[in-house]
């Protein structure tokens, strides 16, 4: 015989319901962290880098100043793209590390593809572009010798100025457009 008063079920639905909701925004929050990171490489994925324009654009608009986009596109990660996903996804987050250790602490790396590293550049100045250029150059080629195959990086780097409005998903567009005028020997730079 059920002895439970209408008022016991009740009472049994609203904790259920509150156990519920809990659940909902503990998932809610865990999204909201994870959705920037790629969760097989841990890094920075579309999302983050997104993220880290749209702070930049923010930035902007306070500073009136500019920060830049660099597209890193590496030929010769086919090859390693297509041996063991454990391998490939090491290597990413190895190189995300160090192209990421020569940048200074307010710039965010990610990837954008299997070939495609993408890096925000807060409070950039174009007198820069050739040392920031170089010294990832120089940081692939040790790597190369590292992982015995050869890298080879175009650079497509994009200055974005203040006083024209942006929005950080267009914004990402624009620049991927430009990334055929990019070469191994000649980076393609421009402001927009």
């Amino acid at each position: 015989m059920d002895t439970s008063t209408p008022d016991d079920d009740s009472r049994d639905l609203d904790q259920i319901l509150s156990e519920r909701d809990d659940e909902i925004r503990r998932l809610r929050l865990a999204l909201e962290v994870l959705s920037p990171i790629d969760p097989s490489s841990g890094t920075l994925n579309r999302n983050g880098i997104l993220d880290a324009i749209a702070d930049s654009l923010n930035w902007l608009a306070r500073r009136k100043d500019c920060f830049a986009i660099l597209l890193i596109e590496i030929g010769g990660l086919e090859e390693l793209h297509s041996k063991a996903s454990d391998e490939h996804r090491r290597l990413h987050q190895h190189l995300e590390a160090a192209l990421g250790a020569s940048l200074r602490g307010v710039d965010k790396i990610g990837h954008l593809d299997h070939m495609t590293y993408a890096t925000v550049l807060t409070e950039f100045k174009k007198f820069g572009s050739e040392v920031v250029i170089n010294r990832m150059r120089n940081i692939l080629r040790l790597e190369s010798k590292r992982v015995d195959s050869p890298m080879e990086p175009a650079f497509t780097l994009a200055i974005v100025n203040a006083g024209t409005p942006h929005q950080s998903g267009q914004l990402l567009e624009q620049v991927e457009s430009q990334r055929d005028r990019a070469t191994v020997e000649q980076p393609h730079i421009f402001d927009l």
